[in-house]
């Protein structure tokens, strides 16, 4: 995708950000894989290999999954699905060999809930439910996939911004929000 958008990256209003939601780079726990750096080898001796499962088409998981690409000069083999149910299905049956996901989908393995590893996650920081996960930072890659949730265009009305701003400050205050 190389077409030109009519405004730039970051014109907007950030409304509401409900969750910080960054991107996971998930393997079956049987996997050879325990890094980033493991999963580029394999593709550097072997191009077009592994199978990547992203969440869809122009998803923040294929995103990433591009980011990755171009940084570290390799071609991976997407295999994008209608959503993470999917993609998470495939990797567990063995069907692709990463599945890019959320940290929330992605915890499940280390909940012992399913056989799942987690390699790296999309932030400028380590999660703090997962403490010992490498963000992909530390790993040698600038990806910082954390999706942000309703935006507005510049000059939102003001009747409109007016609403965010009440979900604002109730929100604020929930006891759970650290």
């Amino acid at each position: 995708m190389t077409a030109a958008t009519s405004f730039p990256c970051m014109a907007g209003d950030l409304l509401l950000n409900v969750v910080d939601d960054p991107g996971v780079m998930t393997v079956h726990a049987d996997s050879a894989f325990r890094s980033v750096a493991d999963v580029l080898r394999a593709v550097r001796e072997k191009p077009r290999s592994p199978t990547v499962g992203p969440t869809g088409i122009g998803s923040d998981d294929h995103l990433a999954m591009l980011l990755l690409k171009r940084q570290a000069g390799v071609k991976l083999t997407p295999a994008p699905f209608s959503g993470s149910a999917e993609n998470y299905r495939a990797m567990i049956g063995c069907r692709i060999r990463i599945c890019d996901r959320n940290p929330g989908e992605g915890s499940r393995g280390a909940a012992g809930v399913d056989p799942v590893r987690m390699l790296g996650v999309m932030s400028r920081t380590r999660w703090e439910m997962a403490p010992d996960l490498p963000a992909f930072r530390k790993q040698g890659y600038a990806i910082d996939m954390v999706p942000l949730r309703i935006v507005g265009p510049e000059a939102f009305a003001a009747e409109l911004m007016q609403f965010g701003g009440e979900f604002r400050t109730p929100w604020a205050d929930m006891p759970w929000k650290n």
